[in-house]
């Protein structure tokens, strides 16, 4: 029997607002002759296709695909430029992925080619034949781009954040606070509702592209609810009160349910699910240590919903959850060991199951064994499988470094190390990339404690 312990997650519990407990829950990846640990059923590795995401793991962000039980993780991009927010056409042959503009490849990561006229992107920016997409212009407005050819056609002089009806036939989208639509072979755009929404949200279209989801504003407080309005503009019905901005609603594949983010009490945010009629309101992204989750998107068969997970409260890193709701937690994809990174933005892809790549590890969860106190807010916590660093970030570029604590989880003890002041000062002077500069800053600490 060989042990490997590694990092799981990372609950921060109770404090005072000056005080962050930061509690370190490790688990024993143990390989058996004779099977493994128990743990909660996991969706097989073909339910709904697999999934791509965006992930640190590497030193910046590229593309991965992983199945939905964690197996036959396969590296899609590897490039000097980041490459980021992957959208898989329909038929899952495609992926186009922001890389110094919007960028179309294979799905096995071969055959890249730019869009030239292409700046910005959507989640359901791919039409239902996967033979076009509508993207945010390079200049102002939203263009249709023709996958094959690369030609870029404008669609709208203004607008953000599209949407294109699975029907094939209209493009919804945001514009001056406003929800609006045009048809997608171009023509008069018409207002649907005259109530304000979020400007950084992307409306969702109902798989019978009859109405579309969106988060509406309400009052002067900046508060959010969740709406769904007819394709013709009439019949708004108000869901659910206090959600969360920033997000993309998901209809269940049937058109049931709504899969999207509400926010909690203390600033925490969750992973819920409604029927379209109001009722039925259930969280689905449950954790003990309270982290929160976001990004919910459905499979294509309706058995599973995808989600990312904080690592703990106040993470800046994130893994990709699995769950069929109704049956507990939800099952991590990816994992802090030994790689480390955050990884994030993740989206079904239609195809068959990968084969190959790094081999999901079996886990246990074992007792709360070790909590730490400190006097500002966690920025982020590396590991290399067997020794974790929490990061706490100084309060100016100018102020020495603050000792890093690490724990060695097989000796069971904690010491402090402290950072070059020059790796710290030239980590400072990277702020487009705080997640890379973290896990840079751990492996000098690796290096060093060697």
């Amino acid at each position: 029997m060989t042990k490997l312990v590694s990092l799981a997650s990372l609950p921060i519990g109770a404090c005072s607002p000056r005080s962050f407990g930061l509690a370190l829950v490790f688990v024993v990846s143990i390989s058996l002759a004779r099977g493994g640990p128990a743990a909660e059923p996991a969706p097989t590795a073909d339910a709904g296709g697999t999934i791509v995401f965006q992930s640190t793991r590497d030193g910046d962000y590229d593309i991965y695909a992983v199945n939905p039980d964690g197996t036959g993780l396969t590296r899609l991009t590897d490039n000097k430029f980041e490459d980021s927010f992957p959208v898989p056409s329909p038929n899952g042959r495609l992926i186009a992925f922001y890389s110094h503009g919007i960028t179309l490849m294979n799905a096995d990561g071969t055959g890249r080619r730019k869009l030239r006229g292409c700046s910005g992107l959507a989640a359901s920016s791919w039409s239902p034949d996967s033979t076009r997409l509508v993207c945010e212009a390079s200049g102002e407005g939203l263009a249709i781009a023709d996958a094959a050819s690369g030609t870029v056609t404008s669609l709208t002089r203004s607008g953000r954040h599209p949407s294109w009806s699975p029907d094939g036939r209209t493009i919804a989208f945001v514009d001056r606070e406003r929800l609006w639509a045009i048809p997608a072979d171009g023509g008069t755009r018409r207002r649907l509702s005259r109530r304000k929404v979020d400007e950084d949200g992307t409306p969702s279209w109902s798989p019978d592209s009859q109405r579309l989801a969106y988060a509406g504003s309400v009052g002067t407080n900046y508060r959010h609810d969740l709406f769904t309005i007819g394709a013709d503009g009439s019949g708004e019905r108000r869901l659910v009160q206090r959600i969360s901005d920033l997000q993309t609603p998901s209809w269940s594949p049937e058109g049931s349910l709504i899969a999207f983010m509400k926010r909690l009490p203390h600033y925490g945010v969750a992973v819920y699910t409604v029927r379209t009629d109001g009722t039925g309101l259930e969280r689905v992204s449950v954790s003990s240590g309270g982290e929160s989750s976001a990004e919910p998107a459905w499979s294509a068969d309706g058995t599973a919903l995808l989600y990312t997970r904080w690592r703990y409260r106040e993470a800046e890193d994130t893994d990709v959850f699995v769950i069929t709701p109704g049956a507990g937690e939800g099952r991590a994809v990816t994992h802090p060991f030994p790689q480390g990174g955050t990884n994030e933005g993740p989206r079904w892809m239609t195809g068959p199951s990968l084969s190959g790549g790094e081999p999901a590890p079996h886990t246990i969860t074992l007792p709360l064994s070790r909590k730490l106190t400190f006097a500002e807010p966690l920025q982020s916590v590396a590991t290399d499988g067997r020794r974790a660093v929490p990061y706490v970030q100084a309060e100016s570029e100018h102020t020495a470094p603050p000792r890093l604590l690490v724990w060695d989880a097989v000796a069971g003890r904690t010491g402090a190390h402290a950072p070059s002041m020059y790796l710290f000062r030239r980590a400072r002077a990277r702020r487009s990339a705080p997640r890379l500069d973290v896990w840079r800053a751990w492996q000098h600490v690796r290096w060093d404690l060697a």
